[in-house]
């Protein structure tokens, strides 16, 4: 089972992708950007970009990232 992810960056743009029942996630940007990652245990998300970018952030109860951090 894939669950669809939409997200939307400082910038108000658009991010869309999956999350696998394994919790690997997958995600695509308008520019066709590419972002990796997975879904760990305790709701803490783990994500790259095609630049090497590290991502992470923590998923709430209610289904919305937190303390989102790029670095």
């Amino acid at each position: 089972m894939t669950r669809k992810i939409e997200l939307w960056d400082s910038e108000s743009n658009y991010l869309w992708g999956n999350l696998k029942v394994d919790g690997a996630i997958e995600i695509w940007d308008s520019e066709s950007n590419y972002i990796w990652g997975k879904l760990q245990s305790g709701g803490k998300i783990e994500l790259w970009d095609q630049d090497s970018n590290y991502i992470w952030g923590n998923l709430k109860a209610d289904g919305k990232i937190q303390d989102r951090a790029m670095g």
